[in-house]
C-alpha cells in the first residue's frame, strides 16, 4: 500500500505533515488538494510527498480529491516548507495563498432536528418528562425555520450559550450534527454558446427566404448564425436580437447550445496606468548599490545558512520603500 504525507488545514507546528492510507484507485501527486478525516472532522489538505511507508503504525484513508489536478508545483512546495519553518507557521497556512481563490474550505458542521424534536409544540417548554429552558426552546425554534443550519452561524446569531443548548438538545436526542461539504465555494465559470444545428440549416436557408414571414429579429439572427464561422455567446445575442427570437429558434430545434468553461480575470474590464520610472536620490542610489553588491559577491547567506539580512533606517515617508 502506498501513503501520503499531507499537511492539513488545522493548528500544526511547522512543516507538520499526518500520513494517511491511498485508497486503491485514488491517483495522487505531490501538490494535490484532498479532503481527509481528523479527528471526528473532515478537512482539507495538500500532499507534500508519496511513500511506501507511513510515519504511524496504524493510517486512517484519504476520502477523495478536491481538484482532479495538482494546484502546487514542486518550486512552491518547497517555498512553502521554507515559508513554514521560518515564519513558524502550519505548513498548510504556508501553502493556503498558493491555492485559487474559493479553493480552501473550512470543515463546518450542520445541525438538523430529529423526528423526536417534531413532536414538541414550539413554546411548550416541552413534552411530560422533558423540560426545556426558554433558550433551548428558541434553538429548536430557529432550527424549525433552519432545516440543517450551520453550527458557526447559529452561535453568531444566538451567541456562545447556544453552543451549550445544542449539546444538551443533542444528549436528549433530539438534534444531531454532521460535517458540512468540504467542496470549493467557487466554481469554474461556464459560459453559453449558440449556433445552426448541422440539420436545420437547409430549412433555416429556405425560412429566410420566404418573403411572407416578417419575423424580422429571429430572421436577423438566423442570418447571423448562419454567416458566422465561429459559435454566437448566447448572452450577447439576446442582447442584440432579443431574448424572444432566441428562444423562438431553440422551440424550431434549430440551435445548438454548448457550455464552455471560460477563465476568470479578476482585472477584466479594468484598466491601470503606466507606472512612472522611479527615481532614487544620491542616498537611495547608494544603500541600493551597497545591497546589490553584497548579495552579487556572498551567496546571500549568513554562516548559519539564513539569508542576509539589512536594516533600513528612516524616519517615516523617508522614502525607505
Amino acid at each position: 500500500m502506498r501513503y501520503a504525507e499531507i499537511a492539513v488545514d488545522a493548528p500544526t507546528g511547522p512543516e507538520r505533515t499526518f500520513s494517511y492510507a491511498i485508497p486503491e484507485g485514488l491517483e495522487l501527486a505531490p501538490g494535490h488538494l484532498v479532503k481527509v478525516p481528523f479527528g471526528p472532522r473532515s478537512i482539507q489538505g495538500v500532499v507534500i510527498s508519496l511513500s511506501d511507508t507511513p510515519q504511524v503504525e496504524e493510517t486512517r484513508d484519504i476520502y477523495d480529491l478536491v481538484f482532479e489536478e495538482p494546484l502546487v508545483d514542486e518550486a512552491r512546495l518547497k517555498l512553502a516548507a521554507w515559508t513554514s519553518r521560518y515564519y513558524i507557521c502550519s505548513l498548510f497556512e504556508a501553502l493556503s495563498p498558493m491555492l485559487p481563490q474559493g479553493g480552501r474550505v473550512r470543515g463546518n458542521t450542520l445541525v438538523s432536528l430529529t423526528d423526536l424534536a417534531d413532536d414538541i409544540e414550539p413554546g411548550t417548554g416541552g413534552t411530560s418528562g422533558t423540560t426545556l429552558t426558554p433558550f433551548q426552546d428558541k434553538v429548536l425554534s430557529y432550527l424549525r425555520s433552519h432545516p440543517k443550519a450551520n453550527l458557526e452561524q447559529l452561535v453568531r446569531r444566538m451567541g456562545e450559550g447556544a453552543r451549550s443548548a445544542i449539546a444538551a438538545l443533542e444528549s436528549r436526542g433530539m438534534l444531531t450534527r454532521r460535517p458540512g461539504s468540504l467542496d470549493p465555494s467557487v466554481k469554474a465559470k461556464v459560459r453559453q454558446f449558440i449556433t445552426i444545428a448541422p440539420a436545420a440549416r437547409d430549412s433555416a436557408e429556405q425560412w429566410l427566404r420566404d418573403p411572407s414571414i416578417r419575423a424580422h429579429r429571429q430572421k436577423s439572427l438566423a442570418q447571423a448564425l448562419l454567416d458566422s464561422p465561429a459559435p454566437l455567446g448566447i448572452t450577447s445575442a439576446r442582447k442584440e436580437f432579443g431574448a424572444g427570437a432566441v428562444r423562438s429558434l431553440m422551440d424550431r430545434g434549430w440551435l445548438n447550445q454548448e457550455a464552455v468553461q471560460a477563465d476568470r480575470d479578476p482585472l477584466e474590464g479594468r484598466s491601470f496606468p503606466p507606472a512612472l520610472p522611479v527615481t532614487l536620490t544620491s542616498q537611495q542610489a547608494a544603500i541600493a548599490a551597497e545591497i546589490r553588491c553584497s548579495l552579487e559577491n556572498t551567496s546571500g547567506e549568513d554562516a548559519s545558512g539564513r539569508p542576509d539580512t539589512y536594516l533600513l533606517q528612516g524616519v517615516t515617508g523617508s522614502g525607505k520603500t
